[in-house]
């Protein structure tokens, strides 16, 4: 058995054009996450192995992913991410995967940390993209949250292009908001809909067999 270690800022951009709430909608990008979230998730509600699969076991606060992500595939002391996290590689390497919301947000933010490169975060509602934006994203830049805001969506795809070609990513502190009065709810938001074309710590390490 072998260790691939994943070295270490910027890629491919995807544009999509959305609907918007009377505030327009906003990529979020920061050293700190939201200061109004509802819930923020991180990952030592339920303790697992590190490597476990992790799909639906957080279902009871919100969330699931997929494809299978893993719980805490290695430490790290990376900004954003404290303790235990997700990520997406373990043995096999997901890329790109989704946070799937049981229930439609208005904002969504997390601690982010991956190989030096660019990173893709999608918004969709319905399966449909809602705003997309890329930016750099590394192990040691304290610009390590990530997310939207002021916009309707029950998922977040995120691909990451690593320049090493190790796409390996961890995930924590998920901070998420429902929608308020001044942001429609689907049923009246149909009508206004319109759908754009397009869409420090140390190295992340997968673990293979020889």
């Amino acid at each position: 058995m072998f260790k691939q270690t994943m070295i270490g800022l910027v890629g491919a951009a995807a544009l999509g054009m959305g609907f918007v709430s009377s505030a327009e909608a906003v990529s979020f990008v920061s050293t700190t996450g939201l200061a109004d979230a509802d819930q923020t998730i991180t990952f030592d509600e339920f303790v697992f192995d590190p490597g476990t699969p992790i799909t639906n076991e957080y279902s009871s606060l919100g969330v699931e992913f997929s494809p299978t992500v893993f719980y805490s595939p290695q430490p790290s002391s990376a900004p954003g991410i404290q303790g235990n996290s997700i990520g997406n590689f373990f043995f096999t390497n997901q890329n790109p995967f989704s946070i799937l919301f049981n229930d439609i947000q208005s904002a969504a933010v997390f601690g982010f940390a991956t190989n030096s490169g660019n990173t893709t975060f999608t918004a969709l509602l319905d399966s449909v993209v809602v705003e997309s934006f890329s930016n750099a994203t590394d192990l040691v830049s304290p610009t390590a949250f990530f997310g939207f805001t002021d916009i309707l969506f029950d998922e977040i795809q995120i691909e990451i292009a690593a320049n090493s070609g190790l796409d390996f990513g961890l995930l924590d502190n998920l901070q998420t908001k429902a929608p308020s009065q001044s942001v429609p709810e689907p049923a009246s938001m149909l009508g206004l809909l319109t759908i754009g074309a397009v869409a420090a710590g140390g190295a992340l390490k997968k673990k293979a067999s020889a």
